[in-house]
């Protein structure tokens, strides 16, 4: 008995550890473990895998005239919609901080990660509670990139979306 109480709490306190506790998503700590992982994986098998890096269009603004509590309750309701949107067990969903999220879509291609980003960008925008809409950068790995590099393609791609007038998916070229 108090050997499965202990095994429980191990396991509770394990994923604490990985998990933003707002959206459900993993977190940011989490993120560099699973990319670097990621990257192995595909070097290994030659399959490309996909990041989305987003994040929600004007979030200050709604959080500095809804309130935190709407907020956070926007956060929430993205977490959820990551969270269905996303293959179990193979792609991992993220909150890399403040109203910035991250996707992992592994064994996937720039236009099976279009189709993911499209439906988790339309999902975003029928929340009901708030008009909310978000900007999707998007990046196809290759062998030569490192972790940081594909974050920061990811990232320049999210914000060209944001100067493109946001509600938009971009997608990384070099």
């Amino acid at each position: 008995m108090l050997e499965i109480d202990l095994r429980e709490k191990t396991d509770r306190l394990e994923k604490l550890l990985v998990t933003d506790d707002l959206t459900g998503l993993f977190n940011k700590r989490y993120f560099f473990e699973k990319i670097e992982e990621e990257m192995k994986r595909s070097k290994r098998s030659g399959n490309s895998f996909c990041l989305l890096f987003f994040d929600i269009d004007n979030f200050k603004t709604i959080n500095d005239l809804r309130g935190h509590l709407i907020g956070d309750k926007i956060l929430k309701t993205i977490g959820e919609i990551v969270n269905n949107n996303i293959r179990k067990y193979l792609d991992y969903g993220f909150r890399y901080g403040g109203d910035e999220f991250l996707i992992i879509l592994s064994d996937a291609d720039q236009s099976q990660a279009i189709t993911v980003a499209e439906r988790i960008r339309i999902l975003v925008k029928k929340i009901s509670f708030e008009k909310v809409s978000i900007s999707l950068g998007l990046v196809e790995s290759r062998k030569d990139y490192l972790p940081k590099t594909l974050i920061n393609y990811a990232d320049i791609a999210m914000y060209k979306a944001k100067s493109d007038g946001g509600d938009t998916i971009s997608v990384y070229v070099d």
